[in-house]
């Protein structure tokens, strides 16, 4: 028979444990379930002889086993029969299962030890970590949130240190003495270290450092409300809390996290939490990393009080901060932080070759595997040209535009729609001129000669239009001087210059600039050729008054002389014609120069080097027929470059170019693509645009192509700063091309470049002789 006594108000009962009857007690998870008394005896070969006491909440509701007479695991041996049965008083009950609380964590602490002195950094073992945590913080749960940072800021609770673990790394920094908190990182191998250069405009700063271990990767994360898994352990909870991990998902194109997740939170000096502007620069230790991209996550979340993976994911889009290496400290990358949040560090991904080349693209060169920031430059389709380069960006070759912003879109090359410029010349003295300047005529000839004069429709001399900048001499009594003469087909006319002292330079008030005589050659009527006239120029000869009107030697000409060409757009397209600059990358093409007081290039000169000359005057002994009087005669080779050949790495070859000087206006108009050096072939009338020289041949020892070769010459593109404060210390940075090493091309650069700087208004120095050291 089943021994059960019942109390009288039916809810509760004492029942002999060893019978084989079925009762119900609460499992460990809280369930209600049924069981055999003495189950657990029976499987251990004894007899449990003992009372339980049951309890229930209704009188329809099942018994739940409460309490038991004897130690669970014991089986006393009896029966009911026994003096067991029924005993007037029991010493000790026991429970009959062990009470189960779900969120109760075990751990330990070491209050033996001291804490982390301030003003030192500490390495501690875990449970040591989180006593100091603790201590500062405040008392909280594992998986609780962090407290309120401005509590931590108060001045009782605020105690500068850094302690760290291999799981994490706490650093609290006061701005007074932040020097004793510089470095920040996990006592693990390979934890980055995050070295403090500047504390900003914080008065106080918390930095947490947690690893980004591979799930915080993935973006997943642990519920808010269960205990952290093991191998988590130490690692980010809701965005301000601890022990778990926040879903920093990597930026598409870039490799997993380099480097640990810093946290940064700022305040002032009332202990209120600051949002922007902060100013902290942090050196980051990434000693493999050929360059690193920062991304910023924002810090919200306050508690994790509701759906935390819900609150988590949505800490906002990544934000990329600048990142630059350290000056003078190798493998270190120096980051701004101006927000508190999250911040972690990555690399890009190097980019694969294209599955699909764009219509106007040939071909990549070398573009299997191109390491991010890397450029290549397509080969453009037959009929296009290049306008931009591709460059690996976020694991993918992009067009890279002006601005320096990617396209996925533009095409890299465009339509060829090359069109020559006009060429336009300028001839000016270098000399001074005691009796003006009296020129008979301006000739253009096709070959370097000067023998193949370029003649308009008719036999007539080619159009020279005038467009000087200074007057001619008046005309009086029937004469005209003006610069219609330059090239009217007479040598009985002259072109007279509005000066009688002629200087070079401007010198005072009555002595003005030099003598400036700007002109393009276009023929009038129909073309004999279907050309521009101006590209066929090679040479051009100025003939010019060498005697008086009683036939005596007279020096109505300079010493020395210069013929500038450049360019002319049509009207209304910008700049109209070239500054008169040769270092300006919208100056002069080039310049040719002639000194009467030295000798000609005609015996010194090597074969490669083009000629120009002066010509002996030749004077008529008895009289002067035709007006015509004694001339100087000086002619300037017009052709750019020299005869060599220039090797070098080459951007593209432009067909259909006129001549040599607009092939190096092609290459100085495209600067910047990187062309430094250029060459010509005059037969087949190909520009190939080049990089810097890798080397040259003067001699043609393997081609018999009659190569025309150069470079862009010197050209300045941005000087800085334009103006200075008096008193003031500055950098003058000088940019551009070629800059100047030594006198022969394709030489190593000079061990020191000098710039020096002169007073504005005296120009005597630089017209006169060398600058002054």
């Amino acid at each position: 028979p089943m021994h059960c006594y019942v109390h009288e108000d039916s809810l509760s009962r004492l029942v002999w444990a060893n019978q084989a009857v079925f009762a119900t007690y609460s499992n460990a998870d809280g369930e209600v379930v049924q069981s055999t008394w003495g189950s657990y005896c029976e499987r251990n070969e004894t007899l449990g002889a003992g009372w339980v006491l049951q309890r229930r909440e209704a009188t329809d509701a099942a018994y739940v086993s409460e309490l038991i007479t004897f130690q669970s695991g014991t089986c006393p041996s009896g029966d009911a029969t026994s003096d067991v049965l029924l005993a007037d008083s029991y010493d000790e009950v026991f429970r009959f299962t062990p009470e189960w609380v779900p969120d109760c964590l075990l751990s330990f602490s070491c209050n033996q030890y001291s804490s982390c002195p301030e003003l030192t950094t500490c390495v501690l073992a875990r449970t040591r970590f989180q006593t100091d945590l603790v201590a500062i913080r405040g008392p909280f749960a594992r998986a609780a949130v962090i407290p309120s940072g401005a509590d931590i800021c108060q001045e009782e609770n605020f105690h500068p240190k850094v302690i760290t673990s291999v799981e994490r790394a706490e650093a609290f920094i006061a701005k007074a003495k932040w020097q004793w908190g510089r470095d920040i990182f996990r006592n693990a191998p390979g934890a980055t270290r995050f070295h403090l250069r500047a504390p900003g405009a914080a008065d106080r700063l918390i930095v947490s450092v947690s690893g980004s271990h591979p799930h915080a990767v993935k973006g997943e994360l642990v519920p808010c409300g269960s205990p952290p898994h093991a191998e988590f352990e130490g690692s980010w909870p809701c965005p301000a809390g601890v022990g778990e991990s926040l879903p920093f998902p990597v930026p598409e194109g870039h490799a997993d996290w380099y480097t640990d997740v810093l946290r940064l939170q700022a305040f002032n000096s009332t202990c209120g939490e600051m949002g922007e502007n902060l100013g902290v620069e942090v050196d980051i230790f990434a000693p493999t990393a050929p360059h690193l991209k920062c991304f910023f996550f924002e810090l919200e979340c306050a508690s994790c009080e509701e759906a935390c993976d819900t609150c988590a994911n949505e800490v906002g889009a990544k934000t990329g901060i600048p990142v630059a290496a350290t000056v003078g400290s190798p493998g270190y990358f120096t980051a701004r932080l101006e927000r508190p949040g999250h911040y972690a560090c990555t690399t890009e991904l190097s980019c694969p070759a294209p599955a699909e080349l764009h219509e106007t693209v040939a071909s990549i060169p070398d573009s299997e595997s191109v390491e991010a920031g890397e450029t290549r430059r397509p080969v453009c389709a037959e009929g296009f040209t290049r306008r931009y380069d591709y460059v690996c960006v976020e694991g993918q070759l992009r067009v890279q535009l002006e601005d320096g912003t990617f396209s996925d879109t533009e095409p890299p090359c465009v339509e060829d729609v090359y069109q020559p410029e006009i060429s336009y010349f300028r001839l000016t003295h270098c000399a001074r001129m005691d009796y003006g300047w009296r020129i008979k005529e301006i000739q253009v000839y096709s070959d370097e000669q000067c023998l193949e004069e370029i003649l308009d429709a008719g036999a007539s001399p080619v159009l020279v239009k005038e467009d000087t900048t200074t007057q001619s001499y008046p005309d009086a009594a029937g004469f005209n001087f003006g610069s219609a003469n330059l090239n009217d087909g007479s040598m009985g006319t002259e072109y007279w210059s509005n000066c009688l002292n002629c200087n070079p330079y401007h010198a005072d008030e009555t002595h003005g600039a030099a003598v400036a005589i700007d002109f393009t050659v276009e023929f009038t009527g129909d073309s004999p050729v279907s050309v521009d006239p101006a590209s066929q120029v090679r040479c051009v000869k100025v003939t010019a008054r060498a005697t008086d009107q009683d036939n005596r030697d007279k020096q109505y000409f300079p010493c020395c002389a210069k013929l500038y060409r450049g360019w002319k757009k049509p009207a209304g397209e910008g700049h109209d014609h070239a500054a008169s600059s040769m270092v300006d990358p919208m100056g002069w093409t080039e310049v040719w120069t002639l000194d009467y007081t030295k000798d000609t290039y005609t015996d010194t000169a090597p074969s490669y080097v083009f000629k120009s000359d002066w010509e002996e005057a030749s004077c008529k002994t008895a009289t002067v027929e035709n007006g015509e009087s004694c001339s100087s005669i000086a002619k300037f080779v017009t052709i750019c470059g020299q005869r060599m050949h220039i090797f070098a790495e080459l951007i593209r070859i432009q067909p259909v170019v006129p001549s040599s000087c607009h092939c190096k206006q092609l290459c100085i108009d495209t600067i910047g693509e990187g062309c430094r050096s250029w060459k010509y072939n005059p037969d087949a009338q190909d520009c190939y645009l080049q990089r810097d020289i890798l080397s040259l041949d003067q001699q043609y020892c393997t081609d018999t192509i009659p190569w025309i070769a150069g470079t862009t010459g010197t050209r300045i593109s941005a000087l800085t700063p334009q103006v200075v404060a008096n008193g003031a210390t500055f950098d003058l940075v000088l940019a551009g091309a070629n800059l100047p090493t030594a006198p022969h091309l394709h030489t190593t650069s000079a061990a020191r470049q000098r710039i020096k700087l002169v007073d504005s208004d005296d120009r005597t120095p630089c017209a006169d002789a060398s600058i002054p050291e």
